[in-house]
């Protein structure tokens, strides 16, 4: 029996009637329509059989036929996994071990996949510019950066002023109620 989870670096969200993924190792994303959104909520950390897949789709489109539904979840999962957002396997094991994720403490650290053509059909254009122009009027706050401290001393060229320390911790639950995908810390906590 297959299983399917979403990936460890994968996150999901849906906007009213559209679906968005992201996979936040190698910064691919994908925008569905109101169906895709409804297999891709069904996905969770855990894997789970197509059976219980389907189950949670079924309810989402009343009187459809469940093995059709079966069929569907199967192919959009599969091009998903080929983008790179799933896994599957046979067991939680199998899973883990194909839940490959990218570190420098590889001797040669390289990225799961060496062809970046998506499988799964998204927005049209970018979908970046897909969701500004869906939210222009209600802005979704997708990511976040903290700077820890100021006193680290790499010296990058890039780097500008922290917000003082007790503004940033106050800053993580609300950027957590305001749903964002990602946020990126560095430094210490003093």
């Amino acid at each position: 029996m297959t299983l399917y989870r979403q990936r460890f670096d994968t996150f999901i969200r849906r906007y009213d009637d559209v679906g968005y993924i992201t996979n936040r190792g190698d910064f691919s994303d994908c925008v569905v329509d109101a169906a895709g959104a409804e297999f891709l909520g069904a996905l969770s950390r855990e894997g789970q059989s197509l059976d219980a897949l389907a189950a949670k789709i079924e309810r989402a489109f009343v009187g459809a036929d469940l093995a059709t539904l079966k069929k569907d979840a199967a192919e959009f999962y599969d091009m998903l996994e080929q983008d790179g957002f799933v896994v599957s396997g046979e067991s939680e094991a199998e899973l883990d071990a194909r839940d490959v994720r990218f570190s420098y403490s590889a001797l040669n650290p390289k990225t799961a996949r060496t062809d970046f053509t998506p499988a799964t059909r998204c927005a049209d254009g970018t979908t970046q510019r897909f969701l500004g122009e869906r939210f222009k009027d209600r802005p979704q706050l997708t990511s976040f950066q903290i700077e820890i401290t100021g006193r680290c001393n790499e010296r990058c060229v890039h780097c500008y002023l922290p917000p003082p320390m007790a503004k940033a911790r106050t800053s993580i639950p609300r950027f957590s109620a305001m749903r964002s995908i990602s946020a990126a810390t560095w430094g210490y906590w003093a």
